[in-house]
């Protein structure tokens, strides 16, 4: 009957901040483990504080590369390093394009792309990858050039909503409006 002061976390937001409290003091202790310093990136990006999502991207990349061993499966290491390096990208991307900034040598788009197109290198099969590779795009207003990525997407992941209603996006920004309402019928058809 007496409610204790110490009781479960009560909210979404503060279960949030006793994990990502954790992930911080364990990555304190275990400065080298990357799937703590990943996780730690992904409570950071999903909080949106980019600047610390990429602190810790950063990090869990060095992690990796420093630890790689010939026991890994290489097509597995592969896909962890794009994928850390595309969510690295992505917060350049999101600082860039947040209201009141304008391009640095941190936030240039040309940089931007290239951290895309060294994730692609290493592994081309992650359609997010290639997804905010349109969005960059997109950021910038050319709008055909998205367009060029991301129906490749499509032809390989038939299935991939988030680049279909990008695709739509894109034609929506360049007038195209049938174009555009058929990407989204075909999206809101699915759900």
């Amino acid at each position: 009957e007496v409610a204790s002061s110490r009781g479960a976390p009560n909210g979404v937001l503060e279960k949030e901040k006793i994990l990502r409290t954790a992930l911080v003091a364990v990555s304190k202790r275990m400065a080298s483990n990357f799937n703590c310093a990943f996780h730690l990136g992904l409570m950071y990006f999903r909080s949106q504080m980019y600047t610390k999502a990429k602190e810790s991207f950063k990090k869990a990349l060095e992690n990796l590369r420093a630890h790689r061993s010939k026991h890994v499966d290489e097509r597995r290491w592969g896909t962890m390093e794009a994928r850390t390096m595309s969510l690295h990208a992505q917060c350049c991307l999101y600082e860039l394009t947040a209201p009141g900034t304008s391009p640095t040598e941190e936030h240039n788009p040309a940089d931007i792309q290239e951290q895309f197109v060294q994730a692609t290198k290493i592994d081309n099969m992650q359609p997010d990858i290639w997804n905010n590779l349109g969005l960059l795009h997109m950021s910038l207003d050319k709008f055909e050039g998205a367009r060029m990525i991301l129906q490749p997407i499509l032809s390989n992941f038939t299935q991939y909503n988030d680049a279909i209603c990008n695709l739509g996006l894109s034609h929506l920004c360049s007038s195209e409006l049938s174009e555009a309402a058929k990407n989204f019928q075909t999206v809101i058809l699915r759900d």
